[in-house]
């Protein structure tokens, strides 16, 4: 999937030490399993070798070229992780990167990797690996400094907490939102990429057997990332041309406004155009319900109404009416 009319190659780029590799290879499965025959599937990069590859070289060209190309980084930070030289470079190598960083501390506590530990842990690495060098224990260091203020998770490393459902079920959940986050702010991305980042923020925000909380919490996620402005500029473009993807994009709004108990996420709706957006998918057959409980959302919101109100009257004017009726008969 990620191949196709955009710069990255694979999606998730799963960072782990060798001990964490069956967790691993059951998260990828439940991952890609996600994604019904309708969707294009995850392309993921998964490598469990190289952790016996010699410390001190560089990276195979392999995963030089996956840590470039990734949109996402899941990094299962542990013990052994912290002592590997494979994962300590590839943790540091993805600073330099676009790729959204997703930790996952398993068995070790953010404040475990606070920067006063720093000169304890380079004697430990130093022991560990002779050849190490100050610029690569500097790099290391702030890598670890950068990811233990990171929103992630912590879990225990005992079975239980692993091979918790309720936990896996989220951690997958949050994985497949910020890959549609990071979809929404390419420049260059096709139709049916577009498509499925959308309709993964939909069903994520509707699905019947996730709770509130989750929901609410799944629309925090993509508002931290700030997709709203960019998911309103792709639905521009979809209505202008007439591409049926439109209705995704509409509903993923739409589902974003229901789940954002906070008001200023129509205003920035607002400022970013979403009003004329919405009023001419209106008058097109595939956006047309989805714009209206849109717009409904907007005018409800006691911060955001007298603007879109205006500008909505504006553009009523200018088409003789039709957008009242229109708003009315999407609704009703």
């Amino acid at each position: 999937m990620a191949s196709r009319g955009t710069e990255y190659e694979f999606d998730v780029f799963w960072s782990h030490s060798g001990e964490q590799k069956d967790f691993v290879i059951e998260l990828d499965s439940r991952l890609c399993n996600l994604r019904g025959s309708w969707k294009a599937g995850f392309n993921n990069f998964l490598d469990t070798k190289h952790n016996s590859l010699p410390a001190g070289q560089n990276f195979p060209p392999n995963i030089d070229n996956a840590i470039e190309k990734s949109r996402i980084a899941v990094v299962i930070i542990s013990k052994s992780f912290l002592r590997r030289w494979w994962p300590m470079q590839e943790l540091s190598a993805f600073q330099e990167t676009r790729a959204i960083i997703l930790p996952v501390f398993y068995g070790v506590k953010p404040s475990e990797l606070a920067s006063h530990n720093s000169d304890t842990r380079v004697a430990e690495w130093r022991q560990l690996h002779p050849h190490l060098t100050d610029k690569t224990a500097i790099r290391w260091i702030t890598a670890l400094d950068d990811i233990r203020s990171k929103s992630g998770y912590e879990i225990a490393s005992s079975i239980g907490d692993v091979n918790s459902p309720k936990l896996q079920r989220r951690l997958l959940s949050d994985i497949s939102l910020l890959l549609a986050a990071q979809v929404l702010k390419e420049e260059r991305v096709d139709s049916e990429n577009l498509g499925w980042a959308c309709k993964d923020i939909d069903e994520e925000l509707s699905a019947k057997n996730h709770t509130a909380e989750h929901m609410e919490n799944s629309a925090a996620l993509l508002l931290k990332w700030n997709v709203i402005p960019y998911l309103v500029a792709h639905m521009k473009f979809l209505h202008e041309t007439d591409d049926p993807v439109i209705k995704c994009a509409g509903w993923a709004l739409d589902h974003i406004f229901y789940h954002s108990p906070n008001a200023n996420v129509k205003g920035e709706a607002v400022r970013a155009g979403a009003v004329e957006v919405l009023a001419d998918m209106l008058r097109n057959e595939d956006g047309a319900k989805p714009a209206a409980f849109c717009l409904r959302s907007i005018l409800g919101s006691t911060s955001t109404c007298n603007k879109a109100c205006h500008k909505l009257n504006v553009i009523n004017e200018l088409s003789n009416g039709a957008i009242v009726g229109a708003i009315y008969g999407s609704l009703y």
